[in-house]
């Protein structure tokens, strides 16, 4: 089971948006969980290849990154997380900074926010596609008083998805469900081969047998605990169009799924479910990877 003891959150120092640090900041008291502000600098009027020749642009760098470094303490103060320690460091791209900060803090999660929400820059779908650790997209939507839990599991293992992700996605439902004190969903889209439109079974008796299958596969997987608690939902249509129209519907507040590290062209035709997710959701996103081969 993954333990949520270690948040790392980015704060963006140009908009100075805090919605990934207060989002870090309540699952870290909710979870007992230590929090870390980091801040990845760059300003493109400070980086041209010959600043490294003049003085006065690498004091301007390091003073802008001293700027970050002291939003970064007040806002430390305003969360009022115990356990804080904050960060800054002048890199590009943001996601190979990111990735730096997380080989020395050692997170067990990464909370981020999208500058645009629609339309993640080349840098932060890197970081999406890639973070080597569960991440959390956070969105500028409040979470309600008792947030609303979702996992999005594939018990068939469609589109390549390897076996064990299920079960990463269910551990870190369950931790995060425990720890907010919520009983959480399990959705699961059930769709109809085309082929069976007009034969036998029909896709009526088609959904029912698979409900009832994936009903089984998904209950062995549960934690004893909340076998009997976790809702099960089983949408005919397609996953983004399930979790998209679920999601809105019940007003969820994050909806955990799998990411997988394709190439660029595998990406293009298969990812279809997260890209429509972070285009047109507005609940949080935590991403988790399966694990690697050894």
């Amino acid at each position: 089971m993954p333990t949520f003891r270690r948040i790392l959150a980015t704060v963006n120092p140009v908009t100075l948006d805090t919605s990934a640090a207060r989002r870090a900041a309540y699952l870290a008291g909710k979870l007992g969980a230590s929090l870390h502000l980091h801040c990845v600098v760059r300003r493109h009027d400070y980086a041209r290849e010959l600043f490294h020749l003049n003085n006065s642009m690498e004091q301007a760098r390091q003073d802008y990154v001293a700027q970050a470094q002291d939003h970064l303490k007040q806002l430390a103060g305003e969360l009022g997380v115990p356990d804080t320690t904050i960060s800054s460091q002048w890199r590009h791209p943001f996601d190979a900074g990111v990735v730096e900060a997380i080989d020395e803090y050692k997170p067990d999660l990464v909370v981020t926010a999208l500058r645009n929400d629609d339309h993640p820059s080349t840098a932060e779908w890197r970081l999406v596609r890639s973070c080597p650790v569960p991440l959390l997209v956070a969105r500028h939507r409040e979470w309600s008083e008792s947030p609303y839990l979702m996992a999005c599991l594939d018990p068939t293992h469609a589109h390549d998805k390897p076996a064990d992700l299920d079960r990463k996605l269910v551990d870190a439902a369950a931790e995060i469900g425990a720890g907010l004190g919520v009983n959480w969903h399990v959705l699961h889209a059930v769709g109809v081969p085309p082929e069976l439109k007009g034969s036998d079974p029909t896709p009526d008796q088609f959904r029912k047998e698979q409900e009832e299958l994936r009903t089984r596969e998904i209950r062995s997987m549960l934690p004893e605990d909340v076998r009997r608690t976790v809702e099960l939902h089983f949408p005919h249509t397609t996953p983004v169009e399930a979790i998209s129209a679920f999601a809105d519907a019940r007003h969820v507040d994050l909806v955990v799924m799998g990411s997988l590290a394709r190439s660029r062209i595998k990406d293009l035709l298969i990812g279809s479910t997260l890209r429509g997710m972070l285009a047109s959701g507005s609940c949080d996103l935590l991403l988790i990877h399966p694990d690697k081969p050894n």
